[in-house]
């Protein structure tokens, strides 16, 4: 099928602002991981270890936030502001009641990694840095449902400058709280009266830097939605948020899950490898994020055009998605295999970290692609209201395949822990691949079947 120009520059020109904000609030992990990079090994472990718990636990909540964009976005489409103001406010309750459940439950997973033979600096690093950012958990979930109600509304230059705001307030809270520990070469950004609070201090900004991008999304949200009123608790459209936002949860959980046993693996072999993992994880998430960028994007006009039962702007707006992040990712996969070495030495100057990473950077250039297109597929899919599927899917591909290449690569064949990169990557290829297929099958279905 030809792909006319004019969906792909809807999807472009959406994509844009949308992959910038994702890459902005992705690169404030990834100056925590170069300032924890200066500081020591067993920090860079912690900061690492730490952010896996914490994101592996808010995914729950995610979820239930990701479920308002076919919902907002496909009552848009049918010209039902209405009713997405409404399922925004359901939202909102949601999450309330999610951030009370799942900061207890953080804290608990993060205490429960002293009983898992990880050594006792990096272990009691992670808890704090864990406790410091526990406050951010109910931000993260109201920014989320404010995002995805902006940017139904094509409103993203807020959601931008909310994310830029929030890495500059997380880059001064870093350099301020962990400044004095920090090398020479970095002493010339150190403000006077710099700390020296390692862990906490690098959780302590994101933790500001988070509540700071939520109150920014408040005002564009509240002039978006004038002239309506603040509903009531609504049973019935909160359990539909449940019902789609389930699957999406154990999409992802079931995702990071297989990245966060990675970790606990590496972490089980030495702190350095803990270390060569998160720096590796750091420069792919980095592509990555543009992808998710690329599937909200996506989200928002496949869900448009199902509101408005337009069937061929509904088929175009996916495929013009899966082009786009195809070219983009190899293009970065390319990157990856040519100056492996070099990226990771630009993430940390610890030289044993440097070589273990630089294997795997080399590595995941080869899972650019399936990244990609796993990514970027599960927002088309999500436009569609195609949620159960993806939690199949990632079964399939990340704890069918994935893992247990992994493991036989590292512990049968004894390749190293080069070889729980190889399964990662064969996880990811093939849920694109099933997503891909998905796509394929209900672009011959009736547009209609697709409201949710």
């Amino acid at each position: 099928m030809r792909l006319p120009k004019d969906n792909l520059k809807k999807i472009i020109t959406l994509s844009v602002p949308l992959a910038a904000t994702q890459l902005s609030l992705h690169f404030m992990g990834f100056v925590d991981v170069l300032v924890s990079g200066r500081i020591n090994e067993t920090i860079l472990g912690a900061v690492g270890l730490g952010t896996t718990v914490f994101f592996t636990c808010g995914l729950l909540g995610l979820g239930i936030a990701l479920a308002l964009d076919p919902v907002i976005s496909q009552a848009i489409g049918s010209g039902d502001e209405k009713k997405a103001h409404h399922a925004l406010w359901q939202g909102h309750y949601a999450a309330g009641v999610n951030a009370i459940f799942l900061t207890a439950l953080t804290w608990f997973a993060a205490y429960a990694l002293r009983f898992m033979d990880i050594e006792q600096g990096l272990y009691e690093n992670a808890l704090v840095y864990v406790e410091a950012r526990l406050p951010a958990l109910s931000f993260f979930l109201f920014a989320m449902n404010l995002k995805s109600y902006l940017q139904s509304h094509h409103l993203t230059k807020p959601i931008f400058v909310s994310a830029i705001v929030a890495n500059v307030v997380n880059f001064v809270g870093d350099v301020w709280l962990c400044g004095a520990v920090l090398p020479e070469n970095w002493q010339w950004i150190v403000p006077p009266g710099a700390m020296s609070l390692d862990a906490w201090g690098v959780a302590a900004a994101s933790t500001v830097a988070g509540f700071v991008q939520m109150a920014w999304l408040f005002w564009p949200t509240k002039v978006a939605s004038k002239g309506f009123q603040v509903p009531k608790l609504d049973l019935p459209t909160i359990k539909h948020l449940y019902r789609l936002g389930f699957p999406i949860s154990g999409q992802l959980l079931l995702e990071v899950g297989s990245f966060s046993i990675v970790l606990l693996l590496m972490a089980r072999h030495s702190t350095t490898a803990a270390a060569a993992h998160q720096v590796a994880l750091q420069i792919t998430s980095l592509s990555f994020s543009i992808c998710v960028g690329i599937g909200a994007a996506a989200s928002v006009q496949v869900g448009r055009a199902v509101g408005s039962l337009n069937g061929k702007d509904m088929v175009e707006s996916g495929w013009s998605t899966f082009l786009i992040t195809a070219v983009f990712m190899l293009v970065c996969g390319v990157i990856m295999w040519v100056f492996p070495l070099h990226i990771a030495r630009f993430v940390t100057n610890q030289e044993g970290v440097i070589a273990m990473a630089g294997s795997l950077v080399f590595i995941a250039g080869f899972s650019q692609l399936g990244d990609g297109l796993q990514t970027s597929g599960a927002g088309v899919l999500r436009g569609l209201g195609i949620t159960k599927l993806t939690f199949y899917a990632n079964i399939i591909g990340h704890w069918g395949v994935g893992l247990p290449t992994g493991l036989i690569l590292t512990y049968v064949l004894d390749i190293g822990i080069q070889g729980l990169w190889w399964g990662l990557t064969a996880g990811l290829g093939t849920v694109a691949l099933i997503y891909l297929a998905t796509f394929y099958r209900a672009q011959h279905r009736p547009v209609g079947d697709f409201r949710v």
